[in-house]
């Protein structure tokens, strides 16, 4: 571990790029078997959860209601299933560009 060195950073904004589809891999790769065959390429879907209902402090009611507990459900599958589909999207077609190899 002598050549690890560690570094603490205080992030005060960031920003992610979002997108819909199958990895967009480049037309060299595509043709290269032994990169085909050593790389795996996909989507990890990501999708907002809502978690357990959180009682607050001054809560004195028991049960958490229904409509709680069927929006919470309701809205992860809906998140869930976006995602999903989100993911299996089409890539778009790559154009043969001026200097790309055959």
């Amino acid at each position: 571990m002598q050549s690890t060195q560690i570094l603490k950073v205080k992030i005060d904004s960031g920003s992610a790029k979002v997108r819909e589809g199958v990895p967009n891999d480049e037309m060299c790769d595509l043709g290269d078997q032994k990169v085909l065959d050593a790389v795996w390429t996909g989507v990890l879907p990501l999708s907002e959860q809502f978690g357990e209902p959180v009682p607050g402090p001054y809560n004195i009611v028991k049960e958490v209601p229904e409509h709680v507990t069927a929006y919470k459900e309701s809205m992860n599958k809906m998140n869930w299933e976006y995602a999903e589909a989100a993911a299996r999207k089409d890539a778009p077609v790559k154009k043969k560009e001026d200097g790309d190899e055959e």
